[in-house]
């Protein structure tokens, strides 16, 4: 898992540093209002006492004063010489704040890959075909009833659209009863006319829903004979032989090309390369075949290894007919201004199975 020891010891320490700024710039700020207000209470009362003796009530008065104005004057200097400061540590700590939130995000999206990577790591043989194909049975399942879901909300919606009839006699008998035998046929006539644009209209409705549900139903079909194909084939599985060859052996016939290590900014270690067979080999005779399972990506600091990914061959293993691409993650905590180099090895979990 990523190491967070440094990271977070690092921002404890800029906490506690920034809460003792903000400690000693109150202090000051109090210090300057004491000292202000002290002063201007001392002047007013000299003033006081140079006309006539102190009263009580000059007391008072020299006192609110000093208070009103060393508020003032302490807004003054809090201004001048405090809030520039305390925006910009502000402004620091905001900053902060956001590129933690977008690390957090980074995190749990590096964490997700991780997980989707390893997924079959130790799945061995036929197993790990397998899994590959009800995983992606699964997901066709869920579209076709993605699509379902959809059709019947669409089909709803247009059905609300679906405007009603009206009956020409029942309003052409009512306007013949109002307004006499030659309006009641004018409105009936009118009624019509509607009845018309509104059956044109309802028709346009109808033959959309009509498209949309070809459309969807021909994609559905698709699906469906996909996944009638994937339950073929993980019948036919069975019959795949699978070799003895050891890990060792798999991983030599295998040749590695256009290695890439990026460090993010959490530390973690993305790793791509290209795998192809040098050469095709037969595990029997006239039987050709694939190295399938999972490699072994060895990050290394120099002359040190600092961690360790999975790259999990494709579904169907490597051949020699195609470069295929592998990917890995190590959340290792490592350092974005290094440069990493990668070093690949087989895994325990590595074999030769028919094509």
């Amino acid at each position: 898992m990523r190491d967070t020891k440094v990271d977070s010891s690092t921002e404890k320490s800029e906490e506690i540093k920034f809460k003792k700024e903000e400690n000693r710039e109150f202090i000051i700020t109090l210090i300057v209002y004491i000292i202000s207000s002290l002063l201007i209470f001392l002047f007013i009362a000299e003033k006081f006492n140079s006309i006539s003796p102190m009263t009580t009530v000059g007391y008072f008065f020299s006192i609110l004063v000093g208070m009103v104005t060393g508020f003032f004057v302490t807004a003054i200097f809090y201004l001048i010489f405090i809030l520039p400061k305390s925006s910009e540590r502000n402004k620091v700590i905001i900053q902060k704040a956001e590129r933690a939130k977008r690390l957090e995000k980074m995190q749990k999206e590096e964490e997700a890959d991780y997980n989707e990577y390893n997924k079959y790591s130790d799945c061995f043989g036929r197993d790990k075909r397998i899994a590959m194909l009800l995983d992606e049975k699964k997901s066709i399942s869920e579209k076709i009833s993605s699509i379902k879901n959809n059709q019947i909300k669409h089909e709803e919606t247009k059905i609300g659209l679906l405007e009603k009839e009206h009956d020409p006699y029942v309003h052409g008998g009512i306007a013949a009863g109002i307004a006499g035998t030659g309006a009641g046929i004018v409105r009936a006539l009118e009624i019509q006319q509607k009845n018309a644009e509104i059956r044109e209209r309802n028709a346009q409705v109808l033959e959309h829903m009509q498209n949309v549900a070809i459309i969807n139903f021909k994609i559905i079909h698709d699906y469906e004979m996909h996944i009638m194909d994937i339950s073929r084939e993980i019948k036919e599985l069975s019959n795949k032989m699978i070799s003895e060859e050891s890990p060792n052996s798999c991983f030599e016939k295998l040749a590695f090309t256009g290695d890439y290590v990026r460090v993010s900014a959490n530390g973690s270690c993305r790793i791509s390369t290209h795998a192809q067979l040098s050469e095709p080999f037969f595990i029997s005779d006239g039987v050709e075949g694939v190295i399938d399972g999972t490699i072994i990506a060895e990050i290394y600091d120099g002359d040190v290894c600092v961690g360790k990914a999975n790259l999990v061959l494709p579904k169907y293993g490597i051949d020699s007919s195609k470069r295929a691409e592998l990917n890995g993650i190590a959340l290792l905590g490592g350092d974005a201004d290094k440069e990493y180099t990668v070093k690949f090895c087989p895994s325990d979990n590595l074999w030769a199975m028919e094509k």
